[in-house]
């Protein structure tokens, strides 16, 4: 977690100083992480090196098995049978950063429910009215909540590192590089668990449990920020 976020609390408000201090480390960083991507240059050495195994990557958790779940940022709750979700937003809808943490938790061997992690995430102000789950939480939640250390990465040369050390990184990218599609205009997680014959192989939260694999270069480039995750030493 960012030092200028030690000792906010688990709640996503933040006084005006610190949230202008938060945002302004954020552009920093994706500014570095992007200037980095430009200049890196792939060497073999650094990307056929240790991994996490593909037996160590738990059952993805994605947003299209869970339409039951309202996900909103007036409550999160079960649907009742035959109940409609109306206006609300439910997991289905915009679930994606709360089925990337908990998969992250999962390989952790961190085992809340779906629901519970998103009661957490709307109780403390993480779910928006339009702006979707803001990226704060993928800061603080696993970190205050459930003790793993969670740490932005800055350039392509930590990211990297971090993958051969076996922790998992979560990256934030555009949804229609993902899916292949113009008609998205939004973000979307990828989790990135190993990078083997220069080539990084990643999960969604979406629609598949899929390891997906694409190669370094395109992935750097497209990603606008990305954390790594680790118990702490």
């Amino acid at each position: 977690m960012l030092r200028v976020l030690n000792g906010t609390g688990l709640e996503a408000n933040l006084k005006p100083d610190v949230y202008a201090t938060y945002m302004a480390e954020l552009a920093t960083r994706q500014e570095q992480f992007k200037k980095s991507a430009r200049d890196f240059q792939i060497c073999k050495s650094l990307t056929s090196g240790s991994n996490i195994s593909l037996k160590q990557i738990p059952v993805i958790s994605i947003q299209n098995d869970n339409p039951h779940i309202i996900y909103d940022y007036r409550e999160c709750r079960f649907l009742r049978t035959n109940e409609s979700p109306g206006d609300y937003k439910t997991m289905q809808d915009g679930g994606n950063i709360p089925c990337s943490l908990l998969t992250i938790l999962n390989f952790f061997k961190i085992h809340p429910t779906l629901f519970e992690l998103g009661e957490l995430l709307v109780e403390n102000g993480y779910r928006t009215q339009n702006s979707g789950t803001l990226w704060l939480a993928i800061e603080k939640i696993p970190e205050l909540a459930y003790g793993i250390q969670t740490s932005m990465q800055n350039n392509v040369w930590n990211m990297i590192h971090a993958v051969s050390m076996k922790h998992p990184v979560l990256a934030i990218v555009p949804r229609k590089w993902v899916n292949h599609s113009p008609d998205f205009s939004n973000n979307e997680c990828i989790i990135i668990w190993r990078i083997e014959n220069n080539r990084i192989c990643y999960t969604t939260a979406t629609n598949s449990r899929a390891m997906q694999y694409r190669s370094l270069k395109e992935v750097l480039h497209n990603i606008k920020i990305c954390w790594s995750f680790q118990r702490p030493m």
